[in-house]
C-alpha cells in the first residue's frame, strides 16, 4: 500500500484496512499539515455504521476509527454537512462523554447521515 498521505487518509476514511495497520500508517506522518485536505463526507460515516450494524465492526472499533479522524489537519468535513459530521465524529469518538454506540443510535445516525 502506498504511504502517500492522501492515499492513506482516503484508506482511513473508507476503513479499507485493519485498524492497527491504519494507526501504524498514520503515525508515519507529522501531525501538522499544510496542503489540500481530504474531504470527509456523510457517506464515509454511514458506511462504517452499516458495517457496525452488520456485526463486522464492534462499537469499540468504530470509536477507534472515529478517533483516527477526529481533529486531523489533513482532513476537512464536507461543508454542506459540517455540523452533522462534526457532531457525529465527536459522538462516535467519545462514547464516555456522549453515549455508547448501540444499534438504535447507529440506525438514527445512518438516517440522519443519508438525509444530510
Amino acid at each position: 500500500m502506498s504511504n502517500d498521505r492522501s492515499t492513506v487518509i482516503e484508506t482511513v476514511l473508507n476503513f479499507l484496512r485493519p485498524l492497527n495497520e491504519l494507526q501504524r500508517q498514520l503515525r508515519g506522518f507529522d501531525w501538522d499539515f499544510e496542503g489540500v485536505p481530504i474531504v470527509l463526507h456523510p457517506d464515509h460515516i454511514v458506511r462504517v455504521l452499516r458495517r457496525y450494524l452488520s456485526g463486522e465492526l464492534t462499537a469499540s472499533i468504530v470509536e477507534q476509527w472515529a478517533n483516527l479522524i477526529e481533529g486531523r489537519e489533513d482532513l476537512r468535513f464536507d461543508s454542506k454537512h459540517e455540523k452533522w459530521i462534526t457532531d457525529t465524529v465527536y459522538e462516535l469518538a467519545n462514547p464516555v462523554l456522549t453515549a455508547p454506540l448501540e444499534i438504535t443510535r447507529a440506525r438514527e445516525l445512518i438516517a440522519e447521515g443519508e438525509g444530510a
